[in-house]
């Protein structure tokens, strides 16, 4: 009897935990820098852009244009410094503020997100551009793989990425049912299978978020000829940026 009552109290506790983590995996996931990306200083030049409800910071230099999808914390504010290393090198670029970041209204979610990516999609069809190159980190990782998916660029960046948002839920979070109670279902690996084009992978060999065996799954998936895993050795999940590895493989690239 006591048995019973243990195991009937376990059980409790476990639908309870499994139920808590449904109600709260958008919050966990998405940690968002709400600060409106028009203030952002760290932007020297462009322009705050709106495309069907998603704004982004658009930098014109060229006929040659860079998608950039920031990661689930902060803005992309944070990676503001990247628009001077695409500017030298030819590049316009187009920082794509998703879903309840920076200053959006709209709540983060998968869908909202996919709404961005197909909002960048239909402003890049009004406009002539002689080469695109999207370009993911961390979360946009698997953004700017659905991106690929929809419309095909040139060529696809893919920084600490990871091979879909079920395997890290499963790997952080074991005992729970992740299958089931996922809603945010982030398959880069699915929907890189189509990617025919040039692809560029960076990834930390000391990432403790995505491991890097995340990254060789993702450029076996692909059905590129030209695809490359650059490991940055020694290196974690957000600091990939810092080290001269990391830019030299991108400048080639590009």
């Amino acid at each position: 009897m006591v048995l019973v009552e243990v195991l009937g109290v376990a059980g409790a506790v476990y639908a309870a935990l499994n139920v808590y983590m449904f109600a709260k995996q958008k919050s966990i996931l998405y940690r968002p820098d709400t600060h409106d990306i028009a203030a952002c200083s760290h932007f020297s030049k462009g322009k705050t852009i709106e495309m069907n409800g998603t704004r982004a910071r658009f930098h014109l230099v060229s006929d040659k244009l860079v998608i950039f999808y920031h990661g689930r914390r902060g803005s992309i504010c944070d990676r503001a410094f990247l628009q001077s290393f695409f500017e030298d090198l030819g590049y316009s670029s187009l920082f794509v503020s998703l879903a309840g970041f920076g200053g959006d209204k709209r709540k983060s979610s998968l869908r909202n997100v996919q709404d961005d990516v197909r909002h960048v999609i239909a402003w890049l069809r009004e406009r002539q551009w002689s080469s695109v190159v999207v370009f993911g980190e961390s979360l946009g990782s698997a953004v700017a793989a659905f991106h690929a998916k929809t419309a095909m660029p040139q060529k696809l960046v893919l920084v600490s990425s990871f091979t879909s948002m079920t395997a890290i839920a499963k790997r952080r979070y074991p005992y729970l049912l992740s299958d089931l109670l996922l809603t945010e279902k982030y398959d880069t690996k699915k929907w890189l299978n189509a990617f025919s084009q040039n692809l560029l992978i960076i990834h930390g060999t000391n990432d403790a978020v995505c491991p890097f065996d995340h990254a060789v799954q993702l450029r076996d998936a692909a059905a590129s000829l030209d695809r490359k895993v650059i490991p940055v050795e020694g290196v974690g999940h957000n600091n990939v940026f810092r080290y001269k590895k990391t830019m030299d493989a991108i400048r080639e690239f590009l």
